[in-house]
């Protein structure tokens, strides 16, 4: 199997698993999960960044979408059931969520 459909395969099996147990998330925040690092602070510089405040039509999607890709791409090659990967999955969740209040197509 190539690589590429191999990690296609991951990052969709992942997608897969994020959906069939969503984070009951009011801001991602609050999921319990985010207590791992400090999720308030780190969100608060994510949507400091210029792709939040950019003219160009395609942002902030684009960014989070490369944001998305970029988190499941390190959990490829994680251990499931380690806390790095916890976190990565929350992270993902919490991009997620910010696609959905920046009405991005492709997240």
């Amino acid at each position: 199997m190539k690589k590429s459909t191999l990690r296609k395969a991951i990052r969709e099996s992942i997608n897969k698993l994020i959906k069939e147990q969503p984070l009951p998330i009011i801001t991602p925040c609050d999921a319990d999960c985010m207590q791992i690092f400090d999720c308030k602070n780190w969100l608060a510089s994510i949507t400091q960044l210029p792709p939040f405040s950019s003219s160009n039509p395609n942002q902030p999607c684009q960014y989070l979408t490369n944001r998305i890709d970029h988190f499941q791409n390190q959990m490829a090659n994680m251990n499931p059931t380690g806390p790095w990967y916890a976190q990565k999955a929350c992270k993902v969740a919490a991009f997620q969520f910010l696609c959905q209040q920046n009405n991005c197509p492709n997240c």
